[in-house]
């Protein structure tokens, strides 16, 4: 039986997104296809030159972002990590 060894829980999205570079360039359209606090699962074209940190805008206006590192990668899939870290709860 397979466990799932993820830190944080994921959350279908399936939604539009665009993938930057740090200083603002666009690299590409994308979708997120799940979220978490610490990460996401991004479905990108085969043919794009991705860096290792990128940042992911979430909205049109780039007000609701993530600063991303690869964690793996497929020809179509990436998995990103966000950073810095995502903070601790404290229980």
């Amino acid at each position: 039986m397979h466990t799932d060894r993820r830190k944080f829980r994921r959350r279908n999205l399936e939604r539009g997104a665009v993938l930057s570079t740090e200083d603002g360039s666009v690299i590409t359209e994308c979708v997120v296809s799940d979220v978490s606090i610490g990460g996401a699962c991004i479905t990108i074209d085969e043919s794009v030159d991705l860096p290792e940190k990128f940042k992911l805008l979430l909205s049109q206006i780039g007000n609701v972002h993530r600063n991303c590192q690869v964690a793996w990668r497929t020809k179509t899939q990436i998995g990103v990590k966000f950073f810095p870290d995502p903070p601790v709860d404290i229980v």
